[in-house]
């Protein structure tokens, strides 16, 4: 099931799809305003898997483009979710307060103009993991 999203600028006129509330719970999606969504999963007891999962019904077709992911505030988080290297017009990533060790090489888009790691538990960056990028 599919739901449009709320706005979080009342003058915003795009209608954008977004997978159904109860599907990506614990996470919510906004609306850009630009025909984009962002996903929402700040404070949320996310796991990996359940990212993973959630990541993966917005790679439908019929769901508007994803801009930004905020996994923020989620200790449970404890591996990169690789579904993330997916989505080619993501713009901004936020995964900080997490347990997060390693990012694998290639896995953050390219795409991606806004990073935010701090307090991750990271131990290991691969080379090459940020080169390329327009931070």
């Amino acid at each position: 099931m599919m739901i449009l999203a709320s706005s979080v600028d009342s003058q915003a006129t795009s209608d954008v799809v977004c997978p159904s509330q109860a599907d990506i719970a614990p996470c919510t999606c906004i609306d850009q305003g630009d025909s984009t969504v962002a996903l929402n999963c700040a404070n949320s007891a996310l796991t990996t898997e359940r990212a993973n999962a959630v990541l993966d019904l917005f790679l439908q077709p019929e769901i508007s483009p994803l801009s930004a992911v905020w996994m923020n505030n989620n200790l449970e988080l404890t591996s990169f979710p690789t579904q993330l290297t997916n989505f080619k017009e993501l713009k901004q990533l936020a995964l900080y307060f997490t347990n997060i060790r390693s990012i694998p090489s290639g896995a953050i888009p390219n795409s991606v103009t806004s990073l935010n790691l701090y307090f991750t538990g990271l131990t290991r960056i691969e080379p090459g993991t940020f080169q390329g990028y327009n931070f």
